[in-house]
């Protein structure tokens, strides 16, 4: 096998693990923090994919796509908080299972009635479309660019919850939630539900928890 086509495959692992990453992350913080098994937790980021591929058809702007995303999604998490979700922090894991899961079937046929069950598609932006040069073989930008966000979303997180006050009290409330303040809850439910939507080039409806980028029938994002 040709050793290019090795480093490309390798490349094309490490995009797909750091979107397994930026989707599990959250995940973890919320269940960490709060203890809550959030099987709906998957069907946020497919809306605030829907969200910004229909920015991105009414602005032809990427930008205010993934601004739609991030705000679509906190504001259908907080509505999701007062409406659904605080009525189950004191009820066990098996509650949370059945609702949540009652969510991600709520949110699939919701999906299909407003969006259809063909696929949306959201173009890469411009100056992510082309190719960059990598030890003397292509590789697309657009890729490329997901690999880096993602490492720095990693790094980043690893020295905000390792390094800072901040970091200390998630750390707390993971150990006892009575330590943690309520805003270090809403940071850990609120800002994992932002970045994933913008490495989507088709949308289609979720189902359930397929942790891949395609936000399509079969779930939120694959690139």
């Amino acid at each position: 096998m040709n050793g290019t086509i090795v480093f490309m495959q390798l490349l094309n692992g490490l995009q797909y693990g750091v979107l397994l990453f930026l989707l599990a992350a959250g995940l973890t913080l919320v269940f960490g923090i709060m203890s809550f098994v959030n099987l709906a937790h998957g069907s946020l980021y497919m809306m605030g994919a829907y969200f910004a591929a229909t920015a991105f058809q009414y602005t032809g702007s990427f930008g205010l796509a993934v601004l739609a995303a991030m705000l679509g999604s906190l504001l259908l998490g907080l509505a999701l908080e007062f409406v659904a979700v605080a009525r189950l922090y004191r009820r066990d894991h098996l509650d949370h299972v059945l609702a949540t899961f009652g969510l991600v079937l709520f949110f699939n046929e919701l999906v299909r009635i407003i969006w259809g069950a063909q696929p949306v598609f959201l173009q890469v932006p411009e100056f992510l479309g082309g190719a960059i040069d990598i030890g003397g073989f292509s590789y697309p930008a657009y890729r490329f660019a997901i690999i880096v966000v993602g490492l720095v979303v990693a790094i980043g997180s690893w020295l905000l919850i390792n390094k800072t006050r901040v970091g200390m009290l998630i750390r707390a409330g993971a150990v006892n939630p009575r330590w943690s303040p309520p805003w270090a809850s809403t940071f850990a439910c609120s800002t994992p539900c932002c970045l994933r939507s913008a490495p989507c080039s088709r949308v289609w409806r979720a189902r359930w928890l397929d942790p891949s980028c395609r936000c399509s029938p079969a779930w939120a994002n694959r690139c």
